[in-house]
């Protein structure tokens, strides 16, 4: 597919069928249950009814899939309970769904870009959101965002999950201290205790399955904004 023919745009009430439609084109499967928390229908008319912003990708006015950002204080789960500094700077990432014909393409790192510039226009400066331990393609393209996975904890009641965490604005220049570490992806007990230490996850490396960690150099404990 020629990407100059695809249209980014932001989604209203009256599209409410099709993003319907492309919700429930998603393959059901132990994976997408264990991983992905699907979006009811009436939240994703509160979203589109003003709690946040939903922008959707379209190829010849067909909706390939969309991704949506919410005020922290106005989601069903608000993630920001761990955050002590900058908290009114911060939107919410809820959804992000592609149709599982067009997955693949980078349509939602895409959508992702196309919501920063939208947030940065509205004053938020950083993005907030869950990721499930092994959904891998979720981490990568979090990652290539600039987001983070600060902590791990239990969401949306029994699940567990990775906080990410990024500035929209991303600094390339950020000194880093030489603590760098790789843990085995099974070893979730000694990742969350890293992650309390003031570590953050960066990247995977699924050749080696391990998730990759760092330190900052002026990031201690008790200088982090999540402790």
């Amino acid at each position: 597919m020629n990407t100059y023919n695809l249209c980014f745009k932001q989604l209203n009430i009256q599209q409410i069928d099709a993003i319907v439609q492309c919700r429930d084109s998603l393959i059901e499967s132990s994976f997408l249950r264990e991983t992905f928390v699907k979006p009811d229908t009436d939240y994703l008319e509160y979203i589109l009814l003003g709690a946040g912003i939903m922008i959707g990708v379209f190829y010849d006015n067909t909706l390939l899939g969309f991704a949506s950002y919410v005020t922290p204080s106005k989601a069903k789960t608000d993630l920001t309970k761990f955050i002590t500094k900058n908290k009114n700077n911060i939107i919410q990432f809820e959804h992000g769904i592609i149709a599982p014909k067009w997955q693949g393409n980078g349509y939602l790192y895409m959508l992702l870009q196309h919501l920063n510039k939208y947030s940065l226009e509205q004053n938020y400066n950083a993005i907030i959101s869950t990721v499930h331990p092994s959904n891998f393609p979720s981490l990568k393209t979090a990652f290539k965002i600039h987001q983070s996975a600060i902590n791990l904890e239990f969401y949306y009641g029994n699940e567990l999950r990775f906080l990410m965490y990024g500035n929209i604005l991303h600094d390339k220049i950020t000194t880093q201290s030489p603590d760098y570490l790789s843990l085995p992806y099974a070893d979730l007990k000694g990742i969350s205790d890293f992650l309390n230490k003031g570590y953050e996850i960066y990247d995977i490396n699924p050749k080696m399955r391990t998730y990759l960690l760092r330190r900052y150099a002026n990031s201690g404990s008790s200088d982090h904004a999540f402790r």
